[in-house]
């Protein structure tokens, strides 16, 4: 049966409605085959977009409604739940290039809890908000590191630790997938740092806790002492000294814990000169 508007139907009537199986010819170059119930899709059935996409699954009320296969024609694939001709709850989306996500879905976007599972090896779980990484999750890359904290616009943002197969912990805040603003670092060899980050290199002030009980406090950039710092030692001895380049230069103080002072002067991290006041007590 041919209609006024262009579409072709070949199959049963009921009282002038279609009734069982069927084929439809739309007059865009759609295609459906399967059942239908008083004029309406419903059940199962096969839509053939003129696009090249392919639908298999159930339809209700006319429209993609329960569980279905989605067919892309570049090749992408998507097994799941539709609700209203969208995707909705839980599915799987297969993409030509091999990566896989499998989790919820909103109104045909990535919503909600979830996993994607990259080509290269590397697996994110977590939320997902606007088809991207958002919110609280956990990204493990195939090298062994692992990042556990938020996410925003599928970077890590926010408060997070990133873990290093080496066994270096980052522990602080996070802007586009770099270190940045306060943090600390848990190094394998026991040492510790603590301060201000800047795109993943230590920038601002800090203080590195040493194995020996030393602890040196100061301003870094680009992950090297810079400018005056204060060395405190374990025997409750002090030095305060400049650095240039994280290599001590110009003039320094020296204080003992018995009130006894040197002077020193600095140069490529050597001492060029050196001035002894003893405490007279």
């Amino acid at each position: 049966m041919k209609y006024s508007n262009g579409d072709k139907y070949e199959g049963k009537f009921v009282k002038d409605l279609k009734e069982g199986y069927g084929k439809i010819i739309y007059k865009n170059g759609d295609k459906f085959e399967g059942n239908f119930i008083k004029d309406k899709k419903e059940g199962y059935g096969i839509y053939y977009y003129n696009n090249g996409d392919k639908y298999e699954g159930n339809f209700s009320n006319d429209i993609k409604n329960g569980k279905g296969i989605l067919y892309y024609n570049n090749g992408d694939r998507f097994e799941g739940y539709f609700y209203d001709d969208k995707k909705n709850g839980k599915g799987v989306y297969y993409y030509i290039n091999e990566n896989k996500y499998e989790g919820n879905f909103y109104e045909d976007i990535k919503k909600g809890y979830g996993k994607f599972y990259y080509k290269n090896g590397d697996i994110y779980e977590g939320n997902f908000n606007n088809n991207k990484k958002g919110g609280y999750g956990i990204y493990y890359y195939k090298n062994g590191n692992k990042y556990e904290g938020y996410f925003k616009n599928d970077r890590q943002n926010g408060y997070g630790k990133y873990y290093y197969k080496n066994g270096d912990i980052y522990e602080g805040n996070f802007i586009y997938d770099y270190f940045s603003g306060y943090g600390i670092i848990y190094y394998y060899n026991g040492i510790k740092f603590e301060g201000n980050f800047k795109n993943n290199k230590k920038n601002g002030y800090g203080k590195i806790y040493y194995l020996n009980g030393d602890i040196y406090e100061g301003n870094f950039s680009m992950d090297l002492k810079e400018g005056e710092g204060i060395l405190y030692l374990k025997n409750d001895d002090k030095l305060t000294v400049n650095y240039v380049n994280d290599v001590k230069e110009g003039n320094a103080v020296y204080l003992c814990n018995n009130g006894d002072k040197y002077e020193i002067c600095f140069c490529n991290d050597r001492i060029k000169e050196l001035k002894i006041f003893y405490d007279n007590k």
